[in-house]
């Protein structure tokens, strides 16, 4: 099976709105693309059952978005290079939350860590 794209051009290369296919129909993009490569607002479902949704730039998740995985755990907060960087919230399946600066997937500094239980640790995070 071959890769699909329905959409808009613009000098050959893909450009407006857009939806691809990879060839295993389980990566699909719909969205907005520039000269060839995801740029703007789009939704990317996975293989594996992610789905993020949110801003792309130059083809990598850039920007604000929110991604849930096949567990249910979701980040919602900003991306850069296609890693939780900035301002975000991770929630667990258990409810369990974590809010604070991420730095490429990894919460950094100081932060708050809620439990269904209601217990709340507010500091530095390791």
């Amino acid at each position: 099976t071959k890769a699909r794209y329905v959409g808009e051009f613009f000098n050959g290369l893909y450009h407006g709105e857009g939806t691809f296919e990879w060839p295993d129909k389980a990566h699909v993009y719909r969205g907005q693309w520039q000269f060839g490569e995801k740029s703007g607002k789009g939704t990317l479902t996975t293989s594996c059952g992610s789905i993020y949704s949110g801003d792309f730039h130059a083809g990598h998740l850039e920007g604000r978005g929110t991604i849930t995985f096949i567990t249910n755990d979701q980040y919602v907060g900003e991306f850069k290079d296609s890693a939780f960087t900035g301002l975000g919230c991770y929630t667990w399946s258990s409810g369990t939350t974590l809010m604070g600066v991420f730095e490429n997937n990894f919460c950094s500094k100081l932060g708050k860590k809620a439990y269904p239980n209601g217990q709340v640790y507010v500091g530095e995070l390791l």
